[in-house]
């Protein structure tokens, strides 16, 4: 998985932002999903997940704090979230997967 940057430009096909995209299907906001962070998420980031199929069905958004949501990669190379985190497709259906 991997943080998107530059994508402030990017709009929910609902007209609200991406935090308001995320809740319609996932409950809850809370704490930054970074793995190791207790920070407080404040804003939708963009995350792509690899290996499943067309870049646009891969696309999430992740509650993030500030700090990772200017982060491509981790120490490790790939973006690590918490176990149990819930990712809401950027598309119409709004897809939710579970990690």
């Amino acid at each position: 998985m991997k943080n998107l940057t530059r994508t402030a430009h990017l709009r929910s096909h609902t007209k609200r932002s991406w935090k308001h995209h995320y809740l319609a299907k996932a409950p809850g906001w809370g704490k930054c999903r970074a793995h190791g962070c207790r920070r407080f998420a404040q804003v939708g980031a963009h995350v792509e997940v690899d290996g499943e199929g067309s870049h646009t069905r891969n696309r999430y958004i992740v509650p993030f704090c500030q700090k990772h949501n200017k982060r491509n990669t981790t120490v490790h190379g790939a973006l690590r979230v918490k176990p149990g985190t819930k990712l809401v497709s950027v598309g119409k259906t709004h897809t939710v997967r579970t990690l």
